[in-house]
């Protein structure tokens, strides 16, 4: 069946029930009227952000969520948000800025105030405001780092004033207590409890309790964002020497058994399965918890000096008179709420953005941070006897090797891909992460049908394993006018979901897809977000879309245009919003016209020097190459001209395949069927051809480069 695309029996490539009807009612996106913002459950605002973002060291600040939404309704008023740089945070060299400002604190034009902790990598805003100014807030948000750390960060963005932890979806904070006239006492352990479970403690509907600290990473967070002299949920009131904890999803569990040393001798023992964090004693063993004082029955954790090592815990008398040890008197409690897995009134108030150091390899399907070469053949059975094949490039490179040694190999991993795409109508036009599971996934449109199909990928390194391969597979929209063309598939605006940008080269018009997953939709995980789902602004049919990269460093991705017939090139300078007359368009300009007829053509735009900001790569039909480096929103700062090549020559993609953060340009010799690389070098400045490699030939001249693609060229082969 033409339709298919697999030939493999029971293989779970199915088609769907088209959403928007039938092919009749199919566009190349819905032309329903915008949809109104969804409002939050009652005065609950809702927060949207996720996906990932990529952030070159020494480039300078970057928008972390520039689609971030904040939505509610008309009564909604928040009182403050925190961003927290988690996992991968280097206190040294990270640090989350607020718009355009150097300042660790400030007052936003909306009333509302920030505050940065360079120690913990906690940004925190309070003040009421509507939905609309934290919206604006939380996007105005910036990375930067002097580290030389290449580890991935995860900044975690929530609502209101308590902690978020995303590893568990928990929220915590402290609640410090004074008690009146009394400047000895503590708030008692009971009355904490008390205070931490009543309705006044709730935090957007979710009821509190004394913190249950269940593993390491639980007890980081807390001292490393907390940080203070309170209690949490651990007890032996009921039986002396037995731990357990009173509070939360936990209560009940015993977690320890007996007292602490006698000159450093250890008497307790944790019980197997459980996590405790009780203060060391000198001799090697627990000093805690030791009943030093008789019915110290609770548990709390060391936030002062003078105490014990901070972060600990130790136990103390429900009250106590604290004279004669201050280190030791109790400034409050750690309150913890709600588990998203569980709590069905877990409010939609928290996202994580991941923040990839470096160049990202694309296409990755083995999570290596090494790109591999996707190929497909489009020889007809009578001229190739591969016909509609499909095969992965799994690179090696040798950083220590030196002078003439060619540092790149196939790696054994190479291979065919399982089916055989007989349609040759089919064409890989993108290669990102649609589920979400790190591992690259390809995009296909069928030009003679007009369907398009994902292919979720795998890579199954069990012993015997199938390696690198097709997981599941998943037709999505026909778009019945063959005149769209895919032009380019990303996350352009930084939101979690894959973008599709089509062009109509017949009617100028121009098109965005935004496609949601599902992971628990099993039949089929893929639709399109109406919402985010729109014609953009039409361009006359001379002008061809060349890139979908961020030109000025706002974290979204804008639009390269060049114009073939007269030279001009231009960009449009896109935002994340949907809504309006012209839906993402944010501003045009015009760049350098290359000359009418001069047979220069875009072949990438990619960041070379590492500043944030795309540059562009060309090509010239004589032979001549040249990068443009770019400006922040602006024309070129440098323009020259690399090494001339060969007429049969095409740059068939460009990426990191050397792992130095310099995009390097992969070749294809269309008379000869050799392949190279040229690994690139940043010198003076500017980009500049380091050392040339062939790498394995391929002589079947209907093999063709689908990825790394700069913008689906048209192949050699098939003109």
């Amino acid at each position: 069946m033409t339709q298919e695309l697999s030939t493999t029996p029971n293989q779970s490539v199915l088609p769907i029930d088209h959403p928007l009807g039938n092919t009749a009612n199919s566009y190349a996106v819905s032309q329903s009227s915008d949809p109104v913002a969804a409002a939050a459950s009652g005065t609950n605002p809702v927060l949207t952000v996720g996906g990932t973002t990529n952030f070159a060291l020494g480039s300078g600040p970057k928008v972390i969520a520039p689609s971030l939404t904040v939505t509610g309704d008309t009564t909604t008023v928040i009182d403050g948000a925190r961003v927290i740089i988690n996992a991968g945070f280097d206190q040294a060299g990270d640090k989350l800025l607020v718009g355009d400002s150097t300042a660790t604190s400030g007052t936003l034009a909306s009333g509302i105030q920030y505050n940065y902790d360079t120690t913990s990598g906690v940004l925190t805003f309070t003040g009421n405001g509507t939905t609309a100014n934290y919206e604006a807030a939380l996007r105005s948000v910036k990375f930067d780092s002097s580290s030389t750390s290449t580890t991935a960060r995860s900044v975690d963005f929530s609502l209101g004033t308590r902690f978020y932890l995303s590893s568990n979806g928990h929220f915590y904070g402290f609640i410090p207590v004074t008690i009146p006239n009394q400047p000895d006492k503590g708030i008692s352990w009971l009355n904490a409890k008390a205070e931490a479970e009543s309705d006044g403690s709730k935090f957007y509907n979710l009821t509190g309790y004394l913190a249950t600290i269940t593993d390491q990473a639980e007890q980081d967070f807390i001292n490393d964002k907390i940080r203070a002299n309170g209690w949490i949920g651990g007890s032996d009131q009921e039986t002396e020497g037995v731990w357990k904890w009173e509070t939360g999803p936990e209560k009940g569990t015993i977690f320890w058994n007996g007292q602490g040393a006698t000159f450093g001798n250890p008497k307790g023992t944790p019980v197997s399965g459980t996590y405790s964090n009780w203060s060391p004693g000198t001799g090697g063993g627990n000093d805690e918890p030791n009943d030093r004082q008789a019915n110290e029955d609770y548990a709390h954790i060391i936030g002062n000096d003078g105490a014990g090592t901070i972060g600990k815990w130790n136990d103390l008398a429900n009250d106590f008179d604290y004279s004669s040890a201050k280190p030791f008197q109790v400034q409050g409690y750690i309150i913890e709420y709600g588990d998203k897995t569980t709590d069905a009134n877990y409010p939609k108030i928290v996202g994580t953005v991941g923040i990839n150091i470096g160049a990202i390899a694309n296409p990755d399907f083995n999570k290596d941070k090494q790109p591999e070469i996707v190929w497909r053949n489009f020889g007809t059975p009578q001229q190739s006897g591969d016909s509609g094949r499909n095969a992965v490039w799994v690179l090696d490179y040798d950083k220590n090797a030196t002078g003439a040694t060619n540092p790149f190999k196939l790696n054994e991993k190479t291979k065919f891909l399982r089916d055989t795409i007989s349609d040759l109508g089919w064409e890989i036009e993108g290669t990102q992460d649609f589920n979400k599971d790190d591992i690259t996934d390809l995009f296909w449109h069928n030009s003679n049908t007009d369907q398009t199909a994902i292919w979720i990928m795998k890579n199954d390194t069990s012993p015997g394993g199938s390696g690198i391969e097709i997981d599941k597979g998943y037709f999505f929209y026909t778009v019945p006018n063959k005149n769209w063309e895919v032009e380019a598939v990303k996350d352009f605006d930084s939101d979690g979901n894959q973008n599709v940008l089509w062009r109509n080269y017949t009617t100028g018009e121009n098109a965005i897809w935004s496609i949601a997953y599902d992971a628990n939709n099993t039949s089929n995980p893929f639709s399109l977000d109406s919402s985010k789902t729109k014609f953009i602004k039409s361009a006359e049919n001379t002008w061809t879309m060349e890139g979908w990269e961020d030109f000025n460093k706002d974290g979204i991705s804008d639009i390269l245009w060049h114009n073939e017939k007269t030279g001009e090139n231009a960009i449009w300078a896109l935002n994340a919003n949907a809504s309006g007359d012209d839906p993402y368009f944010a501003s045009a300009y015009d760049l350098t016209n290359t000359g009418k007829g001069s047979g220069w053509r875009v072949e990438g735009a990619i960041d070379f020097n590492n500043d944030g900001v795309s540059d562009i790569v060309w090509h010239n039909k004589d032979g001549s190459n040249a990068i443009w480096l770019m400006k922040n929103g602006a024309d070129y700062d440098q323009a020259y001209l690399i090494l001339s090549t060969d007429l049969k020559w095409e740059i068939e993609g460009v990426a990191d395949f050397t792992q130095d953060n310099i995009p390097d340009l992969l070749w294809r010799n269309y008379a000869t069927g050799e392949n190279a690389i040229w690994r690139m070098k940043l010198e003076g400045g500017k980009a500049l051809l380091d050392q040339g490699f062939f790498i394995t030939e391929a002589k079947d001249l209907y093999w063709e480069v689908q990825s790394p693609t700069p913008n689906n060229q048209d192949s050699v082969a098939a003109t």
